[in-house]
């Protein structure tokens, strides 16, 4: 994932390659659905991407439901990831 479309990739119908040929199908939701519980739950999603290796994305929950993480508790800092929280 291009590091440009990194800040987008969690927002609902939004895919990196809008096109009717794209090889992989879906409606841009499943991104979107996985930040939202994760924050349900108090915590975040992070990702890290490098193009044409692959993107990790890492859910993070708080062990304390009680108390939601801080998304500092979470972000990463180096080049290709961005904190969604």
């Amino acid at each position: 994932i291009p590091e440009e479309h990194l800040g987008h990739i969690f927002e609902a119908f939004r895919q990196i390659d809008g096109t009717m040929s794209r090889p992989q199908e879906g409606t841009g939701l499943g991104l979107t659905l996985c930040k939202r519980f994760a924050e349900l739950l108090g915590g975040g999603i992070t990702v890290r991407s490098t193009v044409g290796a692959g993107a990790t994305f890492t859910v993070y929950l708080p062990v304390d439901p009680s108390r939601p993480l801080d998304p500092a508790e979470f972000e990463e800092s180096s080049h290709g990831s961005s904190a969604c929280g």
